[in-house]
């Protein structure tokens, strides 16, 4: 036997003891010691010493076995794992075959200045800012290829997100449109959702109630950190500098209880110590802990601010158990609790270059259609326009569709994570591609903290199945999707998931 190539070996030193996770078969246990460092110090060789194995014992043996933590000596682990993604893949996009997804600009423009936006300096100047919105013309496309698309009997739902510039400066575009978009999939029995990507500053509570009414029932709104750093760092492109924040917290304290608010809060080395900061001040201005407010960290995707993928995930971990404990100290509710995360096969993001082809799309204020949310306006990332998918001419896309040629191709196959890589942004690696950047089989390792491409989870599962493991153990009744141990006499190694 020897150790598969999946292995996962955490020590808990706190503890006096190992969590192992495979991420092929999924499998998480609790080791004591001998079995932990049996792994550990064996992870790299071809097989196993069978006077090794006979220390732990046979009843430890087969659930180490039955867990996939160790395997046939012959096995070829990746070939499984290659075998995998042929019906992995095709098994999530075929969940979403029933399902249109519609990304929809009604403007570029935007009423903030942030320095790290996805928009091309051409596109930042005043000119460009003062025209360019989503005309009648356009509207009447969409909603013809709306209609066009929940005709077929497949078709059973359609996901409409609303975004920018900032989608609020046009409230009465996205009130419009939506509304049709809603008509027509009442009209053919299809069930509709949506959601808004906003900077905040518009949305008052008039707008808010407007959203509801029409269905867009979910917010995300992004902070910088306390008003100190944001004021600075997401600044209006007019007019008093200094009341950016206040209003956004106005307007979130006063918006229909029934739209769901994500704060996502931008991370990086400006704030990392900050964001403790910015929850003080949510909860001054009674923005949190409400019902509908929920907060997240993101980390930053460019410039000399962006945190090592590992430094984030710490500071993420920690955010996490500190909104836990604050929202308890704070709410009359019931308990908060923290969710137990571990990486499954299905973590995808529902992207087009992952999902379909043919039914995810972004649509800007011209008519013109991409396939990713960071490339609007740039023309090269184009792939056609609404009267070509209204024409059915946009064609050639699977090359642009993650697949298990190209996961070979990136070096993914390389990863112990490559079972259930989340695939952070497939977007990055089609750009690099196409621009020439690397060489066959070099992507893998471009990066000193990986790529874009990669999964959060390959650079930082040990502490955080650590941190996690170690608030169970002080706080059980505050963690939940981790199952009991099981009732068993096995002492020294206890199955705790599969």
């Amino acid at each position: 036997m020897k150790s598969s190539i999946y292995n996962v070996v955490v020590e808990i030193k706190k503890y006096n003891q190992f969590l192992l996770f495979n991420t092929f078969s999924g499998t998480l246990l609790e080791a004591e010691n001998d079995v932990g460092h049996l792994l550990k110090t064996c992870a790299n060789a071809k097989s196993i010493p069978a006077t090794e194995m006979e220390k732990i014992g046979s009843e430890r043996l087969q659930m180490l076995i039955d867990g996939g933590f160790l395997v046939n000596d012959m096995t070829d682990e990746v070939a499984k794992v290659k075998k995998l993604d042929l019906v992995r893949f095709p098994k999530i996009r075929a969940s979403y075959q029933s399902s249109l997804s519609l990304t929809l600009l009604p403007s570029i423009r935007c009423n903030f200045d942030c320095f790290y936006c996805f928009e091309p300096a051409f596109l930042r100047n005043a000119p460009a800012r003062e025209s360019s919105y989503m005309n009648a013309e356009i509207q009447n496309k969409i909603c013809k290829y709306v209609e066009k698309t929940l005709d077929k009997p497949r078709l059973k739902h359609i996901q409409t997100t609303w975004y920018g510039g900032e989608p609020l400066l046009y409230p009465e575009i996205v009130e419009l449109l939506q509304r049709r978009i809603n008509q027509i999939a009442e009209e053919r029995g299809k069930g509709t959702s949506s959601s808004i990507v906003t900077n905040g500053f518009c949305l008052t509570k008039d707008i808010s109630d407007m959203l509801v009414e029409n269905g867009i029932d979910d917010a995300q709104i992004t902070l910088d950190g306390p008003a100190a750093i944001h004021n600075k760092r997401r600044r209006l492109y007019r007019g008093d500098k200094d009341t950016n924040f206040e209003t956004i917290m106005r307007n979130i304290k006063d918006a229909n209880p029934d739209l769901k608010i994500k704060i996502r809060v931008n991370v990086g080395e400006h704030n990392k110590r900050a964001i403790y900061d910015l929850l003080d001040e949510l909860i001054e201005h009674g923005v949190w802990p409400r019902d509908q407010v929920s907060i997240y960290l993101a980390n930053l995707t460019g410039g000399k601010d962006v945190l090592k993928k590992s430094e984030y995930l710490a500071v993420n971990d920690a955010f996490r158990i500190h909104l836990v404990k604050k929202y308890n100290e704070l709410s009359k509710q019931p308990k908060a609790r923290l969710k137990f995360d571990l990486p499954t096969r299905q973590d995808l993001p529902v992207c087009g270059h992952i999902i379909d082809e043919d039914l995810t799309w972004l649509v800007d204020c011209v008519g013109d259609v991409y396939r990713c949310w960071d490339v609007p306006g740039q023309q090269q990332y184009r792939v056609g326009t609404i009267d070509d998918l209204l024409e059915n001419k946009i064609k050639d896309l699977k090359e642009w569709v993650l697949n298990e040629e190209i996961r070979e191709e990136t070096g993914c196959y390389k990863c112990r994570m490559s079972p259930v890589c989340t695939i952070a942004c497939p977007a990055h690696y089609f750009m690099a591609r196409e621009s020439g950047e690397y060489q066959a089989g070099e992507y893998y390792d471009k990066n000193e903290d990986g790529n874009p491409f990669c999964c959060n989870w390959k650079f930082g599962i040990e502490q955080t199945l650590a941190t996690q493991y170690e608030f169970y153990r002080e706080f059980p009744e505050l963690v939940y999707d981790f199952p009991p141990k099981q009732n068993n006499n096995i002492s020294g190694l206890l199955q705790i998931a599969g």
